[in-house]
């Protein structure tokens, strides 16, 4: 429990979180001690707790999401602390418009994803690249300072083998970014598309460059550490692949799949160094972890994972013999 909460606090939105939580937490009893039974003391601990639930959206929300948390919350507190205190006869009123709001102005703020778009994915989803790029040419067209059509189309393109492309998009996109926030998480997805396609391409210092790119905007988040344990694997640098990793691993890695081929790199990392007897512990740690390897089969198996099977079959086939003891440390 005590390396979940550490993995937690160490991220930037775990100690804001954890800390809105302490400040409303002795707002609260502060609030309780000094009210001592008044009526008014209710009231302000209920605004209390709803303070720490939209501080809270509003630090795990994207910067997209947050205009969109803020108008359908801030109506919805507002009838509460209404019936909490002007209409505190008409409490249950003012709760049920509340609640009505939110399931409303959910409706109302959806995002809608243009026409285009789904087919593009639909056409994607069916091997059909020509038609799904033919869709997002118009989407395009109509906005080309999109960075978001820029990503789909690049997605598309590395599917159809297209790397060169792609990576052209994935430059238009950091190009398009704008400042502040929002602009960052795109930047950050266009690094890691980058490292993924220069990976793909075998260029692994243009991939180890891209995914610092990510790393730099993302410090705290484990998808450019795992990106760049996965390329200084590759590049022959077990060190950098053992402080990346280990630290990834340390923010919780969500996936399982991933988690498994960390280890894996990891044993190979500790392997290199001559640390054989971490780089069994690593082992001993995919042992278990079937689900992930069965994931990962199923995943390359799968015709929209292509471009990740020419990376990461080897891989995956290494993890399996490792599992059912076809292979020791020593062939790593």
């Amino acid at each position: 429990m005590l390396k979940y909460f550490s993995a937690f606090f160490a991220t930037p939105k775990g100690r804001f979180s954890v800390l809105l939580l302490i400040a409303t937490g002795i707002a609260s009893i502060i609030v309780g001690v000094l009210g001592a039974g008044a009526a008014w003391v209710t009231p302000v601990q209920t605004l209390l707790a709803l303070a720490f639930i939209a501080g809270a959206l509003l630090i795990y929300a994207t910067p997209e999401q947050r205009p969109r948390i803020v108008a359908i919350a801030a109506p919805a507190i507002g009838a509460i602390l209404l019936g909490l205190t002007v209409l505190s006869q008409y409490f249950l009123v003012t709760v049920g418009a509340a609640l009505g709001w939110i399931v409303a102005g959910t409706f109302l703020f959806r995002q809608q994803t243009p026409r285009e778009v789904m087919q593009a994915i639909r056409f994607m989803r069916k091997g059909r690249y020509d038609d799904a790029l033919e869709q997002i040419e118009i989407m395009i067209k109509r906005d080309k300072a999109n960075p978001e059509h820029y990503r789909l189309r690049a997605m598309i393109l590395r599917l159809d083998g297209n790397l060169g492309r792609a990576r052209r998009d994935y430059d238009t996109m950091l190009n398009l970014a704008p400042e502040g926030d929002a602009g960052d998480a795109i930047r950050a997805e266009a690094y890691n598309g980058l490292a993924e396609v220069h990976l793909q391409a075998g260029r692994y210092d243009d991939a180890d460059a891209a995914a610092q790119g990510a790393y730099q905007l993302y410090p705290d988040d484990w998808i450019p550490l795992y990106n760049l344990g996965l390329i200084n694997d590759r590049l022959n640098r077990p060190q950098q692949t053992i402080d990346h990793l280990t630290r990834a691993l340390d923010l919780r890695i969500t996936d399982q799949r991933q988690r498994l081929l960390a280890h894996l790199y990891l044993a190979r990392a500790y392997k290199r160094t001559g640390d054989t007897a971490a780089a069994q512990s690593q082992v001993k740690r995919i042992e278990n972890m079937w689900q992930g390897l069965e994931g990962l089969e199923k995943l390359l198996n799968d015709p929209q994972s292509a471009p990740l099977a020419d990376v990461l079959a080897a891989d995956v086939a290494t993890a399996r013999q490792l599992m059912i003891d076809e292979i020791t440390v020593d062939d790593l």
